[in-house]
């Protein structure tokens, strides 16, 4: 019985830390992380509010 060789790859494999890398760029929903912060920012304003308001400094 002759042992199997394995397959020929057209290229090296990338390591998975590359790998992962080519998908970072990847935006789905166009506009979405901006919403996101725009919506973190005036939370944040909101909560600077409440401080200042509540601080009896």
């Amino acid at each position: 019985m002759r042992d199997a060789e394995p397959p020929v790859l057209p290229r090296p494999r990338m390591p998975l830390s590359q790998r992962a890398k080519i998908f970072i760029p990847f935006d789905p929903l166009k506009g979405y992380q901006e919403a996101l912060r725009a919506k973190e920012r005036e939370a944040e304003a909101r909560m600077d509010d409440r401080v200042q308001i509540d601080d009896p400094a």
